[in-house]
Formats: structure tokens, C-alpha cells, sequence
């Protein structure tokens, strides 16, 4: 065989090995049921969104997405178990209220800077304080004050 011959059998072992490799195709997620933890009590407002999300979600992953409450504590109960499960991409945690006035606390048993990334923001709403126009109140220091 003289070296062009050579030359041309490597070139079309070279072009022809990506047909000989097999591939392994792709792990799709979810490859198993979703689990989204709600430290709130069952029938609040973040319940109810998230059980709306799990039915659409369950549809399009083709893959069962569940809504386990654990309330308890504050929450604190809820964020502990979303904090021991493991990194995998299959447990989330859904909450509707910002920690910051646990940051500070010594003996909050999570570490709520570090522990968790944000990944999606379902929604917002607002809130409102209101009182009885009896109550002879027009601002929160007064209210306060009053209390």
C-alpha cells in the first residue's frame, strides 16, 4: 500500500468512526416525581398556587410533581427539610414570605443566606394594612403608638 492509499483509508476510517461510536443519548429531567416543599399550612394562598403549578407542571414534565406541606415553627419546619434534601434538582421549596427577621436570630437551626438559590418567581401581591375608622389612627406610628 503506498502512502496516498494510506492516506485515504485513515481519512475514511476518520469519517466514518462518528457512525461506528455509539451514543448515549441524553438524560431528560425529571426522570422521576418532583417534589415541591410548602411550609405553610395546606388551604393558604401558597398551597393553593402551588397545587395549581404541580397540575401543570405534572402535564408537561410527564412526570408527577408533588406538593408536600410541612408547616410548623414559622415555617422553620418546612425550610429545615428543604434544606436536608439532597441537591438533585428534584425537591424545591415554594414560600410566599421573606425571612429577614430570622436572618439575625441565633438559634434559627437554617441557614437562610446560604442555603438555598433562587430559581423562578411565580407571582406577587400586595399587601395592605387597614384598620376600623373607629380607631383613631392615621399612620402605623400611630397605630403602633396606639397598640
Amino acid at each position: 500500500m503506498n502512502w496516498r492509499s494510506f492516506a485515504l483509508a485513515i481519512l475514511a476510517l476518520v469519517l466514518a468512526s462518528p457512525a461506528l461510536i455509539r451514543v448515549a443519548p441524553a438524560a431528560t429531567w425529571p426522570e422521576k416525581p418532583v417534589r415541591i416543599i410548602i411550609p405553610w399550612p395546606p388551604g393558604g394562598s401558597t398551597d393553593i398556587v402551588g397545587r395549581i403549578l404541580a397540575a401543570e407542571l405534572t402535564s408537561r414534565f410527564k412526570q408527577q410533581v408533588i406538593i408536600d406541606s410541612r408547616p410548623g415553627a414559622g415555617s422553620i419546619v418546612g425550610l429545615q427539610i428543604a434544606t436536608a434534601a439532597p441537591p438533585d434538582g428534584y425537591t424545591f421549596m415554594m414560600t410566599s414570605t421573606a425571612y429577614g427577621f430570622l436572618i439575625d436570630k441565633p438559634k434559627v437551626p437554617v441557614d437562610l443566606v446560604n442555603s438555598f438559590a433562587p430559581v423562578a418567581m411565580i407571582g406577587f401581591g400586595d399587601a395592605a394594612l387597614v384598620v376600623h375608622p373607629s380607631l383613631p389612627v392615621k399612620s402605623v406610628k400611630e397605630l403602633i403608638a396606639l397598640a
